[in-house]
């Protein structure tokens, strides 16, 4: 997701608009690979990253991933989603919660305690036609912002919320068994968020993305952030990738570098899964130079 701020800030919703590029992904799985999922894309988390890869999941699934550590800091907190397969296609659903509070000290007569909550659902479905499938995700996200503090010796009190809804568009292309191309438009209608005099925009991101599997244990990817560079060299062209080896029925473990040519974004992560009957668990982190600020994710899935 990428969102710009467009407003002119006199107060401090420009300071909260600034956080939103930290952490813009979901799903432990997924984060674990350094985020270059949009050509893997085949199981339920295909909801955020390639709606496309919703097409190929034959069985139910569910997810429930937790950002356990920086919750106050780092975004999305809480990620819930499950596909279902249809007749022709599948349908997915998933809410991501993400909750910020900060304090925003100057001195006693300038200062802000400040809270914002997100809501978002995500309404998807996918299909596929021998090895293409495309896929449209709905996204619905509503902000509440709310503020108390200090003002030049004056108190100020401020609330507002906005609602949205985004759109994207999917593809997935299976060149081969061992092969994939996935592009992910996301955002293609550019809504904005307005919460006062400040208007956030959600930009269109061109996301292509490619995935190697040498064989049945093994997958290497790879993919590019924004590409169309809308983000004016903010996030342009950043690139991230990805891999994931089986080794065993039960353990699988995951690393990849997340952003990896862009120094304010750039993470290393790693990750490994364990599962069991149908039941899935997965631990991932991610991590900038300072590894106290790492971030901590922890999932549970289910396959029916």
């Amino acid at each position: 997701m990428t969102i710009r701020n467009t407003g002119i800030c006199v107060g401090i919703i420009g300071i909260v608009s600034v956080k939103y590029s930290l952490f813009a992904c979901w799903g432990v799985r997924p984060l674990s690979m350094g985020g270059a999922f949009v050509a893997v894309a085949d199981d339920v988390h295909s909801i955020y990253w390639n709606p496309a890869g919703l097409g190929s999941i034959e069985s139910p699934e569910l997810t429930y991933t937790r950002l356990i550590s920086l919750r106050d800091k780092a975004s999305y907190d809480d990620f819930l989603a499950f596909a279902i397969p249809l007749r022709y296609g599948a349908l997915g659903m998933g809410y991501t919660y993400d909750g910020e509070r900060k304090k925003m000290f100057g001195n006693e007569e300038n200062y802000f305690d400040i809270e914002t909550d997100s809501y978002y659902l995500n309404i998807g479905y996918g299909f596929s036609i021998k090895n293409v499938a495309m896929g449209l995700n709905v996204k619905l996200i509503a902000v509440d912002f709310n503020s108390s503090g200090m003002s030049g010796g004056i108190p100020v009190d401020y609330s507002d919320s906005d609602f949205i809804i985004p759109l994207d568009f999917g593809l997935l292309w299976n060149l081969s068994p061992h092969l994939s191309f996935g592009v992910l438009c996301q955002n293609f209608n550019e809504p904005s968020l307005k919460l006062s005099d400040s208007k956030l925009e959600y930009l269109f991101n061109l996301r292509p993305g490619i995935a190697l599997r040498p064989n049945n244990d093994l997958t290497f990817s790879l993919e590019i952030y924004d590409l169309l560079n809308n983000t004016k060299g903010a996030s342009g062209g950043d690139i991230s990738m990805g891999m994931e080896k089986k080794i065993n029925e039960h353990i699988t473990v995951r690393a990849g570098g997340y952003h990896i040519n862009n120094s304010d974004k750039s993470m290393i992560t790693a990750g490994v899964g364990v599962s069991f009957h149908n039941w899935k668990f997965d631990y991932g982190i991610m991590s900038g130079s300072d590894i106290e600020d790492a971030l901590h994710l922890l999932s549970f899935g289910y396959r029916f």
